[in-house]
């Protein structure tokens, strides 16, 4: 019961940033109006991003699920070596155009990923990571799940509860159990 109450807290401080986050200013000569897709606008690689500090970004991409247009959120994490990608949109046109935006806008490649679970909405991207040889790492039910899904499989390099260092900053690896699917765990 203690796991739970802790992945509700995690949760609910997760929204709470996501809800109080600030989109990126699009102007006239911003790079990122210059992606190809009109922000707002309904297509299927459509990815937007939001800003909530200098190195800590938020992707949204959308899908029709049970005829619904649902977004999904993922963090990008700008280090010293790169940007950490968690979580990939929902599949790999989306992912395509992140690379693309987060080189005309950061002027830096996506070098990590971590994947959280194996939904879609999560590890639907992966192929494209796969093949532009960017690392996909996550735990090894995660690898298992992603397989049993019918996803390519990441590096199950990953305890359930440890620290990870990439270039000039930490992520925390935590697994609280079963909640929403029997793999997630939160960074």
């Amino acid at each position: 019961m203690k796991n739970v109450y802790l992945l509700l807290l995690i949760m609910l401080i997760t929204f709470g940033l996501i809800a109080c986050q600030s989109n990126v200013d699009v102007n006239s000569s911003s790079k990122v109006e210059k992606s190809s897709y009109e922000s707002g606008s309904y297509d299927k690689n459509y990815v937007e991003l939001s800003k909530i500090k200098d190195n800590i970004w938020i992707h949204t991409s959308y899908e029709n699920y049970n005829g619904i247009r649902t977004p999904s959120n993922g963090m990008l994490v700008l280090t010293s070596e790169g940007i950490v990608l968690i979580d990939t949109p929902w599949n790999n046109g989306q992912m395509k155009e992140l690379l693309k935006l987060t080189q005309e806008v950061f002027n830096k490649e996506i070098t990590t990923a971590i994947i959280t679970h194996a939904h879609a909405d999560r590890i639907g991207g992966i192929d494209t990571l796969i093949d532009n040889e960017i690392d996909v790492l996550s735990t090894s039910q995660t690898a298992k799940e992603a397989e049993k899904n019918g996803f390519a499989t990441p590096e199950p390099k990953l305890d359930s509860n440890h620290t990870i260092t990439i270039g000039n900053e930490n992520f925390e690896i935590f697994y609280p159990g079963e909640g929403h699917s029997v793999d997630n765990i939160t960074v």
